[in-house]
């Protein structure tokens, strides 16, 4: 694949529509809403989200800057200070709910079988301390190792993900490593328990194209050869294209759209997910580097609209969706979209 394929090329996803027949869930997260408090005022961040993610298998959360997508990730794994965050609903991985299971089952499962890698790795790391040093503490936290079994598995993550000399990578600091080879350290430490479910959090955003293609290729080979499921938060549909099962859109803290990746790019439901991928420049020789931005802004938290909040920017608006906010309602087998278009 080209790199540039990571931008506009077919509206097609590389990745076959393989459905697992019996697919077991990993994940099920059900009602999740995020409120934050701010100026003794309570504002939704994130309403009513469900899904589910299968063994092995990868969805993709896309949307705008502000959609709630990582807010939505950090709740998770718990990582959002409270207050001024108050998480409410059910994140139910392998009967364990993690928003109110105790602290030793949050310790074995948070960090162990779900891991997670974040936007900028350059942040993810300290940069006064060597690779070896943070390797080191990941594993005295989460893994009972000798000193030389943690030596021998910091050099297999390492060779895993793509590094010719981890012995020498091991002694290097932070500032002394590009983009890509960060992210792919963090992505080494996010497997050293051989997690079962991987969320990645903008993996790509922070590197240039070409390194945006490898990194990607990278966690496809890691999910084949471990089995691991994946939760890959973006807003680049190139991303999605190259690495998800199933995708779910983000407007403004709601679900508006989740299907099938190949029926999200060939059969696209709502307004905003129709206008998303027609936002995306174009690579036919015709039209190159035309697109067709989205109009307008997407609301601000502290503002969202009423009825249905994609209705400001959305050419198919009808009379009730600026008052009523839409129900969710199936498209077909695996699809679904919250829109009033599709109220029978």
């Amino acid at each position: 694949m080209h790199k540039n394929s990571l931008f506009r090329n077919n509206n097609l996803p590389k990745r076959s529509c393989k459905r697992l027949m019996a697919s077991n869930p990993i994940l099920q997260i059900e009602d999740l809403s995020i409120t934050l408090a701010k100026q003794r005022q309570q504002y939704p961040i994130v309403q009513s989200l469900s899904f589910t993610i299968n063994e092995g298998q990868t969805l993709a959360i896309i949307g705008e800057s502000g959609s709630g997508k990582s807010v939505s990730a950090h709740a998770i794994l718990r990582l959002l200070p409270c207050p001024p965050f108050s998480v409410s609903g059910q994140v139910n991985f392998q009967g364990h709910n993690l928003l109110t299971a105790s602290r030793s089952i949050q310790k074995k499962i948070i960090g162990t079988e779900i891991s997670m890698i974040f936007q900028n790795p350059q942040a993810s790391l300290n940069p006064v301390f060597t690779i070896e040093q943070q390797f080191r503490e990941i594993i005295h936290t989460h893994l009972a190792l000798t000193a030389e079994v943690a030596k021998e598995k910091m050099l297999y993550a390492l060779e895993e993900t793509g590094f010719h000399d981890p012995r020498l990578c091991l002694n290097l600091y932070p500032h002394q490593l590009s983009g890509g080879m960060l992210q792919r350290i963090c992505i080494a430490m996010a497997l050293l328990c051989s997690p079962k479910l991987l969320i990645a959090d903008e993996p790509t955003t922070a590197l240039d194209v070409s390194v945006q293609y490898q990194i990607l290729q990278l966690l496809k080979t890691l999910q084949k050869k471990t089995g691991m499921s994946l939760l890959i938060i973006t807003h680049n549909m190139g991303v999605v294209a190259e690495t998800a099962d199933d995708v779910l859109v983000l407007y403004a803290g709601r679900m508006v759209e989740c299907a099938p990746a190949v029926q999200m790019f060939h059969n696209p439901s709502h307004p905003y997910t129709r206008d998303l991928l027609a936002s995306r420049p174009s690579l036919q020789p015709q039209q190159l580097g035309s697109f067709n931005p989205i109009p307008g802004q997407p609301p601000h938290y502290t503002a969202f609209p009423s009825g249905c909040r994609y209705h400001p920017r959305c050419s198919k608006i009808l009379n009730r969706c600026s008052a009523e906010a839409p129900e969710i309602y199936p498209v077909r087998e695996g699809h679904k979209v919250r829109c009033w278009l599709y109220d029978d």
